[in-house]
């Protein structure tokens, strides 16, 4: 993984409920386990943008990250991620969306096809209040997240 302890800079810090170890929780290299009895993931009830340094150009393949889907908890999977790469930190080129397909536990947003870059962006986008026909419906979701990948 090319994101392992690379520094990590988040737009909105977690929940501080959910926030052991900081964002880099998000690069220690240890991917979460599929129940929220891990200290490896951090929460937000607020969507977030996340951007590693990968030190140098990098020939990119692959960007991953987990979300926790635990509705009985009010945990619910963001409503999308979106990927973008950088040279420079300054100007960021998307690369596109996510795409998923909801299960229960830990599922991962990915894109494929990438290309060079120095600097990944994945902007996650909060769902908002919990839906009608779940626990806690009408309350804000749980974001919760955790290992970004990059090959």
């Amino acid at each position: 993984n090319k994101a392992t302890a690379h520094p990590i800079t988040l737009s909105v810090p977690p929940n501080e409920r959910y926030n052991e170890g900081g964002a880099f929780t998000l690069v220690d290299g240890i991917t979460a386990q599929e129940k929220r009895v891990s200290t490896e993931w951090l929460g937000w009830k607020e969507g977030v943008t996340i951007t590693v340094d990968l030190g140098s150009v990098q020939d990119i393949r692959y960007i991953g990250i987990g979300a926790l889907n635990e509705t009985h908890s009010w945990i619910h999977l963001p409503e999308r991620v979106d990927f973008s790469i950088s040279m420079d930190s300054n100007s960021f080129m998307p690369i596109g969306p996510s795409e998923v397909k909801a299960g229960a536990g830990r599922n991962a947003f990915s894109i494929d096809k990438v290309g060079k870059a120095r600097y990944v962006r994945l902007t996650v986008q909060h769902r908002g209040n919990i839906p009608e026909g779940f626990p806690g419906a009408g309350n804000p979701a749980w974001l919760f997240l955790d290992e970004i990948e990059v090959r």
